[in-house]
């Protein structure tokens, strides 16, 4: 998912095209509605909408795939463990397994609402640039802090990468071998402190440096452009859609 993150901002989209602060609304209200469903067939109608979404960013499904590999593969992974430790009578057996209906249905409908959601989730990521994106969660009533936090974290994720790839590679010209063994596991805990103090020291700079720039408790950025009919139309189909599910939900 991180991987998702300012990628693809080349990309020409209905959502790209989307005003960040709308389209978190919009994008938000579904994810909620779908986190909230408890029908397995409206779930399902969920999911598709989140399909929806991902395809209308107009990136490549292998691209896709790709990306959201590791997310998709633990979705995977937990529905499946899920079908086949949940509660109720066995109706289906598979060799030493047996599966129940309940747990087949529990398994399809928390599977429908994880997946919906990541991918809506990865939708929202993929077509809005991450600042824009910290901007609009603080436009919408996210504590100031809380959004400098994640913004300053996704930052230092690069950094601790950086200090990790250096130290990988002067591990590797000292011809270090990971093994598990006494020596080897001494120097990967020589290794983690080392970038751990690294990192500390890095992060001491960044902020000495927000400083010297005129830093006050707040990270300002130049304006954007305001929001047109045709952000708060996107916006009122995200939430027509929910209004439908929820409505459908009731009447099954």
């Amino acid at each position: 998912m991180w991987s998702l993150i300012d990628h693809h901002l080349h990309v020409r989209s209905p959502l790209h095209d989307w005003h960040a602060t709308a389209k978190l609304f919009g994008l938000g209200t579904l994810v909620l509605t779908a986190a909230f469903l408890a029908d397995v067939r409206c779930a399902a109608a969920g999911l598709l909408v989140g399909v929806a979404a991902l395809l209308l960013t107009a990136l490549p499904v292998a691209v896709i795939l790709r990306r959201m590999r590791a997310v998709l593969g633990f979705i995977l992974v937990f529905t499946l463990l899920l079908a086949l430790t949940a509660d109720g009578g066995p109706t289906l057996r598979l060799g030493p397994l047996a599966v129940s209906g309940r747990a087949l249905t529990l398994a399809a409908l928390i599977g429908c609402k994880v997946t919906a959601i990541a991918l809506l989730a990865a939708a929202l990521v993929a077509s809005t640039p991450f600042a824009e994106l910290c901007h609009s969660l603080r436009r919408v009533g996210c504590p100031a802090r809380l959004v400098q936090i994640i913004l300053l974290t996704y930052r230092m994720n690069f950094a601790l990468a950086g200090e990790t790839e250096s130290v990988r590679y002067a591990l590797a010209a000292r011809n270090f071998r990971w093994r598990a063994t006494r020596r080897g596991l001494s120097t990967v805990g020589t290794v983690v402190g080392s970038v751990l103090v690294r990192s500390l020291d890095r992060a001491d700079r960044l902020y000495n440096a927000m400083l010297a720039r005129g830093y006050e408790g707040q990270i300002r950025r130049l304006p954007t452009r305001g929001g047109n009919w045709s952000d708060v139309a996107k916006t009122l189909v995200c939430v027509a859609i929910a209004a439908t599910l929820i409505a459908a939900e009731r009447l099954l």
